[in-house]
């Protein structure tokens, strides 16, 4: 999470308030319903992104839909920026008996009769448990704010104080928090004041669940959890996706979508990437998230050398690449595998999705041995077949050779989804005692590249370990030609295999 913190917090470069809320760090712990929003949109139900290795996405600068040209005139803020608050008064300690007993605290709504300078024995804070996050200080700074507000004939530009939150929600974005349920929403509270954003036109407020950005252009939305990682990592407003426009929605297949001034983000089984430009208008073309390439399994990034015959750009989704250049427009890549059954010879596209995952037979269960099975998956004929853990070509002696998954991962660069999903599909062929399954992946027809799977339909021996198991893989690699040997898999490959 270290990596979200320049837009989850006021540190990020031109924000006007000084104050700095604590962060929430399980953004996606709490996300509780709330009606309103965007028309068509929902409250945020996506979970928290869990920290990873950066991304290899590449920038977005070689865009097929460039960014717009920086304004130069810049539109009026959503509010006036708030004053600083005003220092509180103390009063004299009222005289008291004994502590009346604290209320629990339940769903939030303004404190009734705010007192406008702190007053020891007869704040709200006094009577309410304070919600965890909040000192004392904090609730009873906020009690005086609100107070000041409701004193004031214009009401400090119409902005609100949230208690126990001492901070000010303004105009647009405050409109749009109410209308999510306020700290009853999936946001909770705010931690800072309204802050101006790096380009000196959009505001934005933070709350423990994510912020709410606005723009003069395209209104006041939350960007949060997994959304708010794909449109950080890319430039946040600065970017090509620039402000969103509106709140998320949901999409096909349990996933979720989130529409910006410069393309979509999209959200499927715990990530979410952006489509923009002639990718995007091909993909909707073809069913978009609902059609036969599913949902983005990257950003829209430079091709890889295998694929730069056919443009410059390209996204990978879950079943195959859609890949665009200024000169060759846009060209569909998928997966093909031979089908076992059908109306003739033909080969057929793999369907978007992760692989079929089967339940480990319990004699293939092997604690701590290289036999041990770690996934297993049925193939087209109905017989299961299991991952077992193995050894890489580093860790191979003579007579301990490599196989299993490590060696499918480590030395030939293949996934577990992507080889489950070939043998989920593909027919297979007998070769040398093995057998192999086949997929390959085509662009206007030609075959670009294959992928292999090989398993043995023996149990195996070893230092007297017998794996009564008849059904292991062994191996799975790449080839990009007629070459020899076992290949590797180029990370494409995996993005586009489940």
């Amino acid at each position: 999470m270290a990596t979200l913190a320049r837009g989850m917090n006021s540190a990020r470069s031109n924000g006007t308030s000084t104050s700095k809320g604590a962060l929430a760090v399980g953004m996606a712990v709490l996300l509780l319903a709330a009606g309103g929003g965007a028309a068509g949109a929902q409250p945020t139900t996506t979970p928290e992104p869990t920290p990873g290795p950066t991304s290899a996405t590449q920038p977005p600068a070689a865009s097929t839909t460039p960014p717009p040209a920086t304004s130069a005139t810049t539109p009026p803020a959503s509010t006036p920026e708030p004053a600083p608050p005003q220092s509180e008064t103390t009063a004299p300690p009222a005289e008291t008996t004994s502590a009346a007993p604290k209320t629990e605290a339940g769903e939030w709504k303004p404190t009734d009769s705010p007192k406008s300078t702190v007053t020891p024995g007869q704040m709200r804070s006094d009577r309410e448990e304070i919600p965890e996050g909040f000192t004392k200080a904090d609730a009873d700074k906020a009690e005086t704010m609100e107070a000041k507000i409701q004193m004031s004939r214009a009401l400090t530009a119409g902005c609100q104080v949230y208690w126990p939150a001492p901070y000010e929600v303004c105009g647009a974005i405050k409109d749009k928090y109410n209308s999510l349920g306020g700290p009853n929403s999936f946001l909770l509270w705010p931690t800072t004041n309204e802050l101006t954003n790096p380009d000196g036109q959009g505001k934005r407020s933070v709350f423990q669940n994510g912020p709410i950005y606005w723009s003069g252009a395209a209104g006041a939305h939350p960007v949060v959890n997994h959304f708010f990682a794909a449109w950080q990592r890319n430039g946040w407003e600065a970017g090509i996706l620039r402000y969103p426009t509106t709140d998320e929605i949901p999409s096909a297949n349990g996933g979720r979508r989130q529409e910006f001034q410069g393309g979509g983000i999209y959200w499927h089984f715990n990530e979410a990437y952006y489509v923009t430009g002639a990718i995007r208008d091909r993909w909707n073309q073809l069913g978009a998230e609902a059609g036969a390439f599913g949902y983005p399994t990257t950003d829209e990034i430079n091709t890889p050398p295998e694929l730069a015959t056919y443009g410059t750009r390209m996204n990978s989704f879950e079943a195959g690449s859609i890949i665009w250049g200024s000169q060759q427009g846009t060209s569909d890549g998928q997966w093909f595998v031979v089908p076992t059954a059908g109306p003739g010879p033909g080969e057929v596209t793999i369907t978007p999705g992760p692989p079929v995952i089967e339940p480990c037979p319990s004699e293939t269960l092997h604690s701590g041995s290289v036999f041990n099975c770690e996934e297993a998956w049925r193939d087209a004929y109905g017989k299961l077949v299991v991952a077992r853990k193995g050894r890489s070509d580093s860790e191979a002696t003579s007579g301990h050779g490599a196989f299993g998954w490590i060696h499918a991962l480590v030395d030939h660069t293949m996934d577990l989804d992507a080889i489950g999903k070939i043998v989920n599909v593909s027919v297979k062929t007998p070769i040398a005692g093995r057998q192999e399954y086949t997929a390959q992946f085509k662009i206007r027809g030609e075959p670009v590249i294959r992928a292999f799977v090989r398993t043995i339909e023996a149990p195996q021996s070893e230092d007297g370990h017998l794996d009564e198991y008849d059904m292991g893989l062994l191996t799975a690699y790449c080839k990009t030609g007629s070459e020899a040997g076992e290949g590797f898999c180029p990370r494409w490959v995996n993005d586009t295999l489940g």
